[in-house]
């Protein structure tokens, strides 16, 4: 989904040396509290709101390119068989020719590619709400473009970490919330016992995002260095570890809350017994509106989390080198590149779901 310039040939990232980034010789963290973190981390939230909004707003148009084919689909479906048919309030009509497996195929094609989409867009932005909290802490200026340029180079990088940290946390994550809930949550303290498990288990990775971009380091070595500072003050990265849940957690609520709301205005509208552009047009508006929302608050969650870790990590190490990799001081001249807003890998993912959707809709309609 995203250009890799660090990586080597055929795709491969070389990890970079141990030394890199080190983190103070004593081994022992700088005067800071959890409080402190809290309460800073506010603050620059608070100084970076009016760029966060912008990011947002950039992030909500991308994430409708890449879902809204498949609504696209999905309207014309409801279209072809009645709304009512597709939330399961009526039986299909008889005489109502099914779909095509070949057009079922590329519908659930197009859904994949969407998600894709979306999940580099989630990764772009916790690297993007790191450079844009420690630019604010330290001062520096930030520009999106320039912010781009960097993050794109460390997306492989944390990618390839989340990985490595979904299969170390796996196995001990399915005995846990398999015991506590065997058959699902299904209770409030089945959910408090399953969020408590997820505080749990990201406690050694609080600073895994930080240590890719600031360090810089590799996948590998962010987890690494992440679990020494976790144990050097675990107060801090179980600061840290609540923020990251409760945010995710609010995000979730407020996703869910959103869709109530568009669903009751589609309910008024009574577009469940609507055909054609009397369904199209007010439902396409409807649905538009909320992949907008969702994705604006992607950055928006991202930035509230990273703010508590970016103040940690840079009081315990002081390590920025990461905000420096596009300083050319042999050549102040130097003109800087411009970094697009899409990516070329998503441009490609985004006008294949296009072609995609161009074919399926024939069939459908």
């Amino acid at each position: 989904m995203t250009d890799d310039p660090d990586a080597g040939a055929g795709g491969a990232e070389p990890e970079p040396p141990g030394e890199a980034a080190p983190v103070p010789a004593d081994g022992t963290p700088g005067p800071v509290r959890p409080l402190e973190i809290l309460g800073r981390g506010f603050d620059l939230n608070v100084a970076a709101a009016g760029q966060t909004r912008r990011i947002g707003l950039v992030v909500g148009l991308q994430t409708l390119a890449a879902i809204g084919p498949y609504v696209a689909i999905f309207l014309a479906v409801g279209s072809h068989f009645g709304m009512d048919v597709l939330v399961g309030d009526a039986p299909v009509a008889p005489g109502t020719a099914p779909l095509e497996p070949g057009t079922v195929a590329l519908t659930n094609l197009v859904l994949y590619l969407g998600l894709l989409c979306v999940a580099a867009l989630a990764v772009d932005c916790q690297l993007l709400a790191v450079h844009l909290i420690a630019s604010r802490a330290t001062n520096r200026p930030f520009e999106l473009r320039p912010a781009l340029e960097i993050t794109r180079m460390r997306f492989w990088r944390l990618l390839r970490a989340n990985v490595i940290i979904g299969v170390i946390t796996f196995v001990p994550r399915w005995l846990l919330e398999h015991w506590v809930a065997p058959v699902g949550v299904s209770s409030q303290a089945q959910f408090i016992a399953v969020t408590v498990i997820g505080i749990i288990l990201s406690l050694p990775f609080a600073y895994v995002a930080s240590w890719i971009l600031l360090g810089p380091v590799g996948a590998r070595e962010s987890v690494r260095r992440s679990w020494r500072l976790a144990r050097a003050r675990l107060s801090l990265a179980l600061v840290i570890s609540v923020i990251n849940v409760l945010f995710q957690t609010v995000a979730l609520f407020a996703i869910g809350a959103g869709l109530d709301v568009l669903v009751r205005i589609a309910d008024v509208l009574n577009l469940g017994h609507a055909t054609g552009l009397a369904l199209f047009l007010p439902l396409g508006a409807i649905a538009a509106v909320g992949l907008i929302a969702a994705g604006s608050l992607i950055p928006t969650i991202a930035t509230l989390s990273a703010a508590p870790q970016v103040v940690a990590f840079l009081r315990m190490t002081g390590v920025t080198n990461g905000l420096r990799v596009l300083d050319d001081p042999d050549n102040p001249f130097a003109t800087p590149r411009t970094e697009p807003i899409v990516s070329r890998g998503m441009k490609i993912v985004l006008v294949i779901e296009a072609v995609l959707t161009g074919l399926a809709l024939p069939d459908i309609l």
